[in-house]
């Protein structure tokens, strides 16, 4: 039967293991071990960062504020010369989840992830650029989250390692005296601390934030309705064959349907309109075609 030490070790190098299972692992070795201080860092990792918990450093993250215009969807926010650190304060976040939170997120796909702005923020962002109060975020990217979890892995591995070349490695679920004694010796204690140094100061957590998937949602049912009346008055001049004008008819109601619809089918909206795209790319007036996919593009917002 593999020890406690050689079962981590095992686990960690695993991509099929969780890193949540490791921490649990991990705490059952810290507790037997009596090594609270790296125990604390696990519940840490498996509860998450409390607001006065400074969080580790493999937990900061970059990415690019965003806010939601009314009209033409999510937007990056664009910060004058002279507002060069509040730039800085919103693109670098702290990631203070627990490490399955983080983990259900990654599994369920996705190129980016949302950081949330407190209400407050979002309403000084939205003064400054004129507009109703919205949503402010920081958009990362998903590999960003995925490092979080490979820091947790690696450190676990790199501690499991220390222990084993200490001569500390168990049998079965049980650690000898000597191995418990050892454990506290300065030499072991200081080895597994340069783990618990990703607890270390960071500086205040600015920007501490929950991760959710981003939701490329579209603007109102209003914003829809005035792009299908600009839409109906450039049509003809497309001056399409009879069966692709019939095509673009069908295309063109299903989009008055949901735009009169109370919870109007976001996914069917986009084929439509980019159905519609398509029409237009079938014109001879180039000028026009360019000018019909300007504004469903202004309407679906840049790509997540």
């Amino acid at each position: 039967m593999a020890s406690l030490i050689e079962q981590l070790q095992a686990d960690a190098t695993s991509a099929q293991v969780p890193v949540t299972e490791l921490l649990r692992r991990a705490k059952l070795i810290a507790a037997k071990l009596g090594l609270e201080d790296f125990r604390k860092w696990v519940d840490a990792e498996l509860n998450g960062y409390s607001s006065d918990t400074e969080a580790p450093a493999y937990r900061k993250v970059s990415g690019t504020p965003m806010w939601l215009h009314q009209i033409r969807g999510w937007l990056p926010i664009n910060f004058m010369s002279t507002a060069a650190n509040d730039e800085v304060l919103m693109s670098n976040r702290m990631v203070t989840q627990p490490i399955g939170e983080l983990e259900n997120l990654v599994l369920r796909g996705g190129q980016f992830f949302d950081m949330t702005f407190s209400a407050g923020i979002a309403a000084e962002v939205s003064r400054v650029m004129g507009a109703e109060p919205t949503q402010v975020v920081t958009r990362v990217n998903q590999s960003q989250i995925s490092g979080i979890l490979d820091g947790v892995r690696n450190a676990l591995l790199d501690w499991s390692i220390k222990l084993e070349q200490a001569g500390i490695i168990g049998e079965g679920l049980v650690f000898s005296h000597d191995e418990r004694v050892k454990a506290q010796e300065p030499a072991v204690v200081y080895q597994i601390g340069h783990i618990e140094n990703f607890l270390g100061h960071m500086g205040t957590n600015t920007g501490v934030s929950t991760v959710t998937a981003t939701q490329n949602s579209l603007p109102s049912g209003d914003a829809l309705r005035a792009l299908i009346v600009q839409l109906r008055k450039h049509a003809p001049a497309l001056e399409l064959s009879t069966a692709d004008s019939a095509k673009l008819e069908s295309k063109m109601i299903e989009l008055e349907g949901e735009a009169v619809s109370q919870a109007p089918d976001q996914g069917k909206v986009r084929r439509a309109l980019l159905a519609v795209k398509h029409y237009a790319e079938l014109a001879t007036d180039k000028v026009l075609e360019i000018g019909i996919n300007a504004l469903i593009d202004r309407y679906l917002g840049p790509k997540a």
